[in-house]
């Protein structure tokens, strides 16, 4: 008798669980919609980098203004040094493929 109740306080403790489980996943977003602070950063250094290149279309870096360049520098080894060996490839890619087409990611 004894091992019976006990079976069902744990069968009725899992199923609680596994309830709560799955209204947690319906209330909190999960997975690829998170974007982490890094990931916004990177983003950002992308699409300031992106539209320092698409405002001079086919010049050298020592054919832009100065202020342009010093700022492409920076952020280019921003983007080397922080994002690229930090981040996973595929969310390099992302965050690139995200640059050209306009934003997409969460928060942009």
């Amino acid at each position: 008798m004894a091992y019976g109740m006990m079976l069902a306080v744990a069968g009725t403790a899992v199923a609680a669980a596994i309830f709560g489980s799955i209204a947690l996943q319906h209330v909190m977003p999960v997975g690829d919609n998170i974007v982490t602070p890094l990931e916004q950063k990177c983003a950002d250094v992308a699409r300031q980098g992106y539209a320092i290149h698409s405002a001079y279309p086919g010049m050298t870096l020592d054919e832009i203004p100065v202020d342009d360049a010093r700022l492409l520098i920076k952020l280019d080894e921003t983007w080397m040094n922080e994002c690229v060996p930090r981040l996973p490839a595929s969310v390099i890619i992302e965050i690139a493929d995200g640059v050209e087409r306009g934003p997409s990611r969460g928060g942009e």
